[in-house]
């Protein structure tokens, strides 16, 4: 066996390795990016959810939540006692939602990526939101 094969043979060698190592990095990037976007949406919810719990004991009360939202999202919206998020991941879409004691008013939020600023009140038969 000569030197000249010896040294193909390490260079095809390591440059399958390098090859395997670089999807596996890919592969964590696309994972840590999508569960960053996923934990976001959810503490977006839980803070809509845990505000309207918050005003439902007091009649006339306004909380102003502060909420973040994450890029790829489809809906932002509430339904009877539910706040959700839809959101597109790299495979498809999922909801991301949370329960509130209280009842809701059907509100349809904006899907703009960043900081959100929502008035949570409390009236004589549910909860209602305004996108400020």
């Amino acid at each position: 066996m000569g030197k000249g094969q010896i040294s193909m043979e390490y260079i095809s060698l390591t440059s399958i390795i390098l090859l395997v190592v670089g999807i596996m990095f890919a592969f964590a990037a696309v994972t840590i990016n999508e569960n960053t976007r996923f934990n976001s949406a959810y503490y977006a919810v839980s803070i809509l959810a845990n505000a309207a719990d918050e005003v439902s004991t007091r009649n006339g009360s306004v909380i102003v939540a502060e909420v973040e939202l994450p890029s790829g999202i489809i809906s932002f919206s509430t339904f009877k006692n539910e706040v959700i998020i839809e959101m597109n991941s790299a495979v498809s879409a999922y909801n991301v939602y949370e329960y509130s004691k209280a009842s809701l008013e059907p509100t349809n939020f904006s899907t703009d990526e960043g900081t959100h600023f929502i008035a949570v009140q409390s009236t004589d038969t549910n909860i209602t939101f305004t996108e400020i």
